[in-house]
C-alpha cells in the first residue's frame, strides 16, 4: 500500500460535474460499494464526513468520501474512492476524489489517502490530482484461530497469568 499525501499548494482540481451526497442517498452508496467490496456505512458517515458522487441517467456510478476529519489536527483522510466497473476508465474516480479534496482543503493542511501499490489506475487518477507517495506499508488481514475469549480454558489462563504477574 501506498500513503498518499497532498496540500493546497500541489493540488491540482479536476473540473468535473458531482455532487456532495446526502444521507438520504446512504442507501444508493451502500448499494455501489457493494459491488466492489463488502462494506455498509451508517446515514452519519455522510453526515458526519464528506461525500460525493456522479450520477449516470440517475443512478449512482462513482463516489469518494472521508475516513476521518480532524478540524483540531487540520488534516483529513480520503476513502471509499470506488466507481462501478460499467463505468470504469471515464475520469470519474478522479472527479469525486477532487471534489472530496478541495472541500478539505478549505480547512485542513493536509489530505491523506491510502492506495494499494498494484493499482496504477488509482495512482495516476491521485496523482493528477497533485497527490504524492509519502510512505508505503503492508496491509494484512488477519483471522482469529479461536474465539476472542478462547473459550473458558482461555479465562482460566488469564487468570493465571495475572496471579503470576
Amino acid at each position: 500500500m501506498f500513503r498518499m499525501w497532498v496540500d493546497g499548494e500541489h493540488f491540482r482540481p479536476f473540473p468535473f460535474e458531482t455532487h456532495r451526497l446526502l444521507p438520504v442517498e446512504i442507501g444508493e452508496l451502500n448499494r455501489l460499494y457493494q459491488l466492489g467490496f463488502a462494506s455498509w456505512l451508517p446515514a452519519g458517515a455522510i453526515s458526519d464526513g464528506l461525500y460525493y458522487g456522479i450520477r449516470f441517467n440517475g443512478r449512482l456510478v462513482a463516489a469518494a468520501g472521508t475516513h476521518v476529519i480532524s478540524a483540531t489536527a487540520r488534516m483529513a483522510v480520503v476513502g471509499n474512492v470506488m466507481t462501478h466497473a460499467d463505468f470504469r476508465g471515464r475520469g470519474y474516480a478522479t472527479a469525486v476524489t477532487s471534489s472530496v479534496t478541495a472541500d478539505l482543503l478549505k480547512f485542513c493542511d493536509h489530505v491523506v489517502l491510502n492506495v494499494r501499490a498494484d493499482n496504477p489506475p488509482a495512482l495516476a487518477a491521485y496523482r493528477r490530482l497533485g497527490y504524492q507517495v509519502f510512505t508505503s506499508f503492508e496491509e494484512r488481514l488477519v483471522h482469529r484461530s479461536e474465539p476472542l475469549w478462547g473459550g473458558w480454558t482461555g479465562i482460566f489462563r488469564r487468570a493465571l497469568a495475572r496471579k503470576e504477574s
